[in-house]
This record gives structure tokens, C-alpha cells and sequence, in this order.
């Protein structure tokens, strides 16, 4: 038994030093380059691009750098942060070995140039330093691809959703936000969305009321800034409701374009609004289309139109009104007594019943009204 013990620890140390030599060979070949390490996938200097393509059968899109800003074409502005971390992530892309290497798998893999999933190409002035055919994925965030004018496909960390084929994949959405603080903001006179009509009118009056939809007043401006204390004040001194203005001006801080609209525009405005934040005014006008189920917008400060959320642009049509202070709760009393049903009101000017039975009878009111009808008799002798 001993003996067998023996044995198998001989052959168990014997194995475990046969695994060391070949990791010591294994490490020592590579410091001496015995073992050829992969290329990167791709390598170029992201600093220096400034154009970048996307496209597949379904649309194509370029962004440019400009004065150091990246831009969609005719000038509107593109999301820096998001091309710089694309170009980031191709600029130095991990290399590995190929998975294939053949014209059929191109196809089956859709990396061809007739069949792709994406075709990206980087360029830095004149020079092309990245041309590349992104198709199906492997697994999880990975994609397979393959250098233009090569035949080797790699596999390469990457999701082919994070590079867009359409202007709307790369606009920066805050373009309509103003830059820094709200200082003032001032509405201009304007018509409201007009009302829907009551659904099931029961008076006259909703009757009315469904007739004159679609006739609308127009809307007052206002105007709201900040005192030197930081306080919103109206610039007719009537007191505002601080909560209500914050919550206002947050719309405009935190507005998000959803999209490009490239619909014609009606000759006025909805609602015509001017912003006065650290690089100045800016003058943003929202147009109401398709009866209001369709909001654009547009700004002297950027070229080009962009679609709104219908609930944001909703929240943003509002009458200076909607700033003031709620009315105390005794104010509210006092108006739903007045607004009491007018066929129960008691009229001031008529007496009732149990007033008139406790009021003083005078001599000429309490003569029997017959005794005048009858005629006198002359006193009988006696």
C-alpha cells in the first residue's frame, strides 16, 4: 500500500513540474517574440479625425468636426460625447485572431460590401484611417467585422446600435436648453391651444361652448426674472408663487429635442418665448401641428427645426395665471358659496312667510274688508 502511495505521488509530482516547464517556455517565448501576438484591430489617432460615416441599406449619416464642435450637416449640432466615445473605442480596438477568412462567410456573417450591417469609415483631413464592415454579433456586446479590402473577419467589442444611420442617432438634445442660469424669462402674446368640446354637452351653455371650439383669445404676455437676491419677481410686481415659477423655468432648463422635423411651419407661433441666461437672449418658438398632437420648435441660436414631447410643450403653454400663489382656503369658501345654486338663493328683497305674519297690523289694514261693501242702517227707535 505504501509502496503504491509512493508511486502516485512520484507521478503527481512529475505532472505538476511537466506544467511548470511548459508555462516557463510559454512565457519565455513571448519575451523573446517566439509567440507573434495579435495586431490591434484597429489604431489610429482619435484626436485627430474629424469626420465620421455611418450608413447601411437603410440610410447613411456623416458628423464633422468644426471649430472643435462636432456638427450634423447644415450646421445643426451632433452629440460630442457620443462620437468621441465611438472613435475612442475603434481608435484603439483590441485585436484578435480571425474567425474566418472566407467570400461565403462575408456574406452569411454580413460583413460584404454588398451586405453589411454598418459601414463605418473615420477619416482625419484627407486621409481615411479607419474603413470597416460591421455585421452580425457573436455574443454579447460583440460584433463581427472586417477591414475594407481584407479578407479576414475578427470579432470585436462593440454594439452596432451605439453607431445610428439616421440624423436623429446623433443630435445633441439639449441644443434648445439655455447655457447656464435663467435670469428672465418673458412670454409674448400668443393664442393657446384651443379647448376640446365637452363630450356629451347637457346645457346650453356646454353647447355653446362646443361651438366656439377652435375660436381662441389670445394669450397675455408676462414676464419673470430673478432680483439681486435670486428671487423670481413679475415685472408688473404681481407676487408669484416660487414653487410654480421653478417648476416653469424647468421645462425650458431641462428641454430635450426628440428629433428633426422637417414640416412646414404655420406663419404664427403658438407660443413665442425669450430666455435670458449667461450668453444672453435666445428666442424659442413652438408650433402646435396636427390639431396638437405634433410640437416643433425653433431657435434663433440654431439652424433647423426639432420636434418636442407633446406633454413637455403642454407643460410650457402656460397663462401667467398658473404662476400665482393659490388662493387662501377661506377665499375658496367664500367663491363656492357665491357660485351656490341661484334656484335656492333666498332673494334679499323678499320677505317670507313668517315674516309677514310677525309684522304689525295698522288700523286701516285690520278693517273687515266687507264692512265697506255693506250698507249703513239708521238705529232702531225705541
Amino acid at each position: 500500500m505504501n509502496r503504491m502511495n509512493g508511486i502516485i505521488n512520484k507521478t503527481t509530482l512529475g505532472a505538476l513540474l511537466a506544467i511548470q516547464i511548459v508555462v516557463v517556455g510559454v512565457l519565455l517565448a513571448a519575451k523573446s517574440g517566439g509567440i507573434e501576438e495579435p495586431e490591434p484591430f484597429l489604431q489610429f489617432d482619435a484626436a485627430s479625425v474629424d469626420s465620421l460615416t455611418v450608413s447601411n441599406n437603410e440610410g447613411s449619416v456623416t458628423v464633422s468636426k468644426v471649430d472643435g464642435a462636432w456638427q450634423l450637416p447644415d450646421g445643426v449640432p451632433a452629440a460630442g460625447f457620443k462620437v468621441d466615445s465611438v472613435l475612442e473605442r475603434f481608435s484603439n480596438a483590441a485585436g484578435s485572431w480571425p474567425v474566418a477568412n472566407t467570400r461565403p462567410t462575408r456574406e452569411r456573417l454580413e460583413v460584404s460590401e454588398e451586405n453589411h450591417q454598418r459601414h463605418i469609415v473615420v477619416g482625419a483631413g484627407d486621409d481615411t484611417v479607419a474603413d470597416i464592415y460591421l455585421g452580425t454579433s457573436p455574443g454579447y456586446r460583440k460584433t463581427h467585422a472586417r477591414r475594407a479590402g481584407e479578407d479576414e473577419i475578427y470579432a470585436v467589442r462593440f454594439s452596432n446600435y451605439e453607431a445610428g444611420v439616421k440624423p436623429e442617432d446623433w443630435l445633441d438634445r439639449s441644443l434648445l436648453q439655455p447655457k447656464g442660469e435663467v435670469a428672465a424669462l418673458r412670454r409674448l402674446p400668443g393664442v393657446p391651444l384651443p379647448i376640446d368640446p365637452p363630450a356629451d354637452p347637457v346645457s346650453e351653455a356646454d353647447a355653446e361652448d362646443a361651438e366656439d371650439v377652435g375660436i381662441v383669445e389670445p394669450v397675455a404676455g408676462f414676464e419673470v426674472s430673478k432680483d439681486e437676491e435670486g428671487a423670481w419677481v413679475s415685472a408688473d410686481g404681481t407676487d408669484l408663487d416660487p414653487g410654480k415659477v421653478e417648476t416653469f423655468v424647468g421645462r425650458f432648463k431641462g428641454l430635450s429635442a426628440t428629433g428633426l422635423s422637417e414640416a412646414a411651419l404655420p406663419e404664427s407661433a403658438t407660443m413665442t418665448f425669450v430666455l435670458t441666461d449667461d450668453e444672453g437672449e435666445q428666442t424659442l418658438s413652438v408650433f402646435s401641428l396636427d390639431d396638437g398632437e405634433t410640437y416643433v420648435a425653433v431657435s434663433d441660436r440654431v439652424s433647423g427645426a426639432y420636434e418636442l414631447s407633446k406633454y413637455i410643450a403642454e407643460q410650457m403653454n402656460k397663462p401667467f395665471a398658473d404662476l400665482l400663489p393659490d388662493p387662501p382656503e377661506d377665499e375658496e369658501a367664500d367663491e363656492a358659496e357665491t357660485a351656490a345654486d341661484p334656484e335656492t338663493a333666498v332673494e334679499p328683497e323678499t320677505a317670507t312667510e313668517s315674516e309677514v305674519a310677525d309684522a304689525p297690523v295698522s288700523a286701516e289694514q285690520g278693517a273687515d274688508p266687507e264692512a265697506d261693501d255693506e250698507p249703513a242702517t239708521a238705529a232702531e227707535p225705541e
